[in-house]
């Protein structure tokens, strides 16, 4: 099966943009809405009319298109049916399909989409540069030594791997057996202004219903994100205070089991599950606590916006979490396994509304200063610049590579 364009993302082209100046290939596994889309969209919509994208979603998901902002050229392509009669069949099904579609380059994402990196690098017209921003359960405690393996193979020495974690720079060094030099660290960012005026213009925040204590979490309703330790450590507050309540934003293959666990914990009226949001700014702008109970994280968006909105978080001490939220919120940042902890900094919060207040503002102040999306989007071009340079079309006279975000 060929690939080709199945529709074209709903945003206008400005005038003269037909012929844009980049075309960059985006493979994700998905393009559900989630962090590494998140990322996307911010420098996507940075790029503006300098760059025309394609976006190949492996799973045939695209929600994360009401995520561009407009402006955004892109255009999602169908991917090719890949055959089952051997890898080397396979690697040329994809290469076909890289190479019709014109790309000045291919960025590839997370473990689902290694396979194309491969692919690009051993038989692709264009260079690659792959981002990985996690790791699925089963990696949770130790790597797998076969994917180590095969990324290291579809990387090489040449392709650079952007992480948006110093926790995931310690595992791709010490794990997967990267250089330092090969890996170029971007972490993740958000504008805490824009985030400020949806919150302030959405009517999409949580009822309120008199004096209230409402807890909110931001997650997709996966295994690795451990709800259910949530639902217990809520479970445990709830029972004994009549005021509390836990609003999810999120949705996935847990949500089934997650219901059921409410249920047992006689919290099912307490707690509402929204399913997918596609700005939960306004929700998490209308809580008082945030929270996130993951195994495993590195950078989350949620966390971010969180503090975006002024809102104190509890969260497990997972990924880079803890560097995430200023030195006042620390303390709620606790232990994996230490379900008590969680449980004492819910209880210490929940109780002190001026608690809560300094520390959401001085987490609003914290993100404001390290993790703008400025930043973020300015790594991430400039790792783009990089793996463009090597393109055999840098050296040629007149030939424009250069990436640079729009400024407003």
């Amino acid at each position: 099966m060929r690939a080709s364009i199945v529709r074209r993302a709903a945003y206008p082209r400005p005038a003269g943009a037909d012929r844009a100046r980049l075309r960059l290939l985006h493979v994700f596994p998905s393009f559900s809405i989630g962090g590494i889309q998140r990322q996307f969209a911010y420098v996507a919509g940075a790029l503006g009319a300098t760059a025309e994208h394609l976006v190949i979603a492996l799973d045939g998901r695209t929600e994360a298109l009401a995520m561009l902002p407009s402006g955004v050229l892109c255009d999602v392509v169908d991917p090719p049916s890949l055959p089952e009669d051997g890898p080397l069949a396979r690697l040329r099904s994809i290469r076909s399909c890289l190479r019709r579609t014109g790309a000045s380059l291919v960025l590839t994402y997370n473990w689902g989409a290694i396979e194309w990196c491969l692919a690009n690098r051993l038989f692709g017209t264009a260079p690659g540069l792959h981002s990985e921003h996690g790791f699925g359960p089963d990696e949770t405690e130790r790597p797998l030594r076969r994917r180590s393996r095969f990324r290291r193979l579809a990387l090489g020495g040449t392709v650079p791997l952007v992480v948006p974690s110093t926790t995931l720079m310690h595992v791709a060094t010490e794990d997967w057996g990267f250089p330092e030099t090969q890996l170029r660290f971007v972490p993740n960012g958000v504008d805490v202004e824009a985030i400020e005026r949806r919150v302030a213009d959405a009517a999409g925040g949580v009822v309120r219903r008199g004096d209230e204590i409402v807890l909110g979490c931001v997650a997709p309703l996966r295994p690795e994100k451990n709800l259910a330790r949530l639902l217990r450590c809520f479970a445990a507050v709830a029972t004994e205070d009549p005021r509390w309540r836990l609003v999810v934003a999120g949705d996935g293959p847990e949500r089934g089991r997650l219901e059921i666990v409410a249920q047992q914990l006689a919290i099912r009226h307490r707690v509402q599950f929204l399913g997918w949001v596609d700005d939960p700014a306004p929700m998490l702008g209308s809580v008082d606590i945030a929270a996130l109970s993951s195994d495993t994280e590195q950078a989350p968006f949620s966390v971010l916006e969180s503090g975006a909105t002024a809102r104190p978080l509890v969260a497990t001490d997972v990924g880079d979490i803890r560097d995430l939220v200023s030195p006042g919120n620390q303390p709620f940042v606790v232990a994996r396994d230490a379900e008590d902890d969680f449980v004492a900094a819910l209880r210490r919060l929940g109780g002190d509304a001026a608690l809560r207040r300094q520390v959401g503002e001085a987490n609003r102040d914290h993100v404001a200063a390290n993790f703008a999306a400025a930043r973020m989007v300015d790594g991430f071009c400039a790792a783009m610049d990089e793996a463009l340079a090597r393109s055999p079309d840098a050296d040629r006279s007149g030939v424009v590579l250069r990436i640079e975000p729009l400024r407003t």
